[in-house]
């Protein structure tokens, strides 16, 4: 009897540690883009904050913000969300002032390609209406933001002139072109073996941020 039973439990143990190696040896998530370093002298240690459309959320599911930049936060992101998604009150909003309730190096708003869809010709003053809200919500009146400029395409150039005229006019924004990045379709960049679009687009946006810190 204990002769059999030890084997049992001999046999249970080589079971589960075979187990445990089949485990490891399971496919793991696709492999992250590979990140070149960026310095980033000058920026401030502090998270930066990102919001907007698909594109912000790419940013992260990409792999390659957080990669660059560790303290990186995307709060109020939801692709095919026009800017009045962001309006004081909504879900959207409620996620992002949460995340604006500490000091920040920056935020990064990443959006118009829905307005672009629905015609909106006054986004200029609904972004300016909103970035009151951002600075109010992070009680800092000359908190850096950073506009990312969508992609061209279309006749979306309405859309890309109220974002450099917004960004013209407020000397604590700037701007971002994503223009000249290899782009999967008409509103997002490819993401391709070896060449991920949104590690450049990172690597543009702390560029732009660390510009502005700089001495």
């Amino acid at each position: 009897m204990m002769a059999g039973r030890s084997l049992r439990l001999a046999l249970v143990a080589v079971l589960f540690t075979l187990g445990c190696t089949a485990s490891a040896l399971q496919p793991t998530d696709a492999p992250k883009p590979a990140i070149p370093d960026l310095p980033k002298p000058g920026i401030p240690d502090l998270p930066i904050v990102v919001t907007g459309q698909s594109n912000a959320v790419n940013l992260f599911s990409s792999g390659a913000f957080p990669a660059l930049y560790p303290k990186a936060i995307c709060a109020g992101c939801l692709g095919n969300m026009p800017i009045s998604a962001w309006d004081g009150g909504t879900d959207l909003w409620q996620q992002l002032e949460a995340a604006l309730r500490q000091p920040l190096a920056a935020l990064v708003q990443w959006q118009g390609e829905t307005d672009y869809n629905l015609g909106n010709r006054h986004w200029a003053a609904d972004e300016r209406a909103f970035l009151g809200r951002v600075r109010g919500a992070n009680k800092n009146p000359n908190l850096l933001v950073v506009l990312v400029e969508i992609v061209p395409f279309g006749d979306n150039g309405f859309i890309r002139a109220a974002q450099e005229q917004v960004a013209a006019s407020d000397p604590n924004v700037v701007l971002v072109k994503m223009d000249g990045i290899q782009t999967a379709d008409d509103v997002h960049l490819a993401i391709l073996p070896g060449q991920n679009g949104y590690v450049t687009a990172a690597q543009r946006i702390l560029e732009a941020i660390a510009a502005r810190y700089r001495p």
